[in-house]
């Protein structure tokens, strides 16, 4: 019973890890992480409150915020794969929104920040955007900030360990008998 319950947590704990891979940027090398994860895309006005909601409707428990970033379409930074670009983002979010021209049918697109939370790390295919002058079709990014949420990682390790004191407890109740 104790292996198998062992070998559970083992291959639980290993489902949940992520591979530490990382793309870097042309320019100078920098390590921006991995792609980061296209959640929805929606056409939406340019009001702010269509987005707050659109969004809200995805984190219903969650409190909403946007911060967005002035930037130049030579912000965007080309890395090292294919047709990735990455922004460096002032808060690190946990999402962020990109918003495009007229590029098809979508203007909206949610995006989970994943691996380095300092970087926007989009694929041009992504965004609905043929070309590397495409790049410029980008006209405003989003910050996303919401309430924390534990991480499915945290609760699995804090009940192993809770399992590991309940097993010790266990263990050294039946050693004195």
């Amino acid at each position: 019973m104790g292996k198998m319950l062992l070998t559970v947590l083992v291959l639980g704990l290993l489902g949940v890890a992520r591979p530490g891979f990382s793309y870097s940027l042309i320019s100078d090398s920098a390590q921006v992480g991995g792609r980061d994860n296209l959640l929805q895309c929606a056409d939406l006005s340019n009001s702010g409150q269509a987005e707050i909601d659109w969004i809200q409707s995805f984190f219903p428990d969650a409190s909403i915020s946007l911060k967005q970033e002035d930037f130049q379409s030579g912000d965007w930074q080309k890395v090292d794969y294919g047709y990735l670009w990455a922004l460096y983002l002032s808060t690190s979010p946990d999402y962020f929104l990109v918003k495009t021209g007229n590029t098809g049918t979508y203007t909206h697109y949610l995006f989970e920040n994943l691996d380095d939370p300092s970087w926007a790390v989009i694929s041009l295919s992504d965004v609905n955007i043929r070309g590397v002058v495409g790049i410029s079709k980008i006209s405003h990014v989003d910050e996303i900030a919401t309430a924390p949420v534990p991480e499915p990682g945290t609760a699995l390790l804090l009940a192993t360990g809770f399992l590991g004191l309940a097993w010790y407890g266990k263990r050294r109740r039946g050693s004195r008998l």
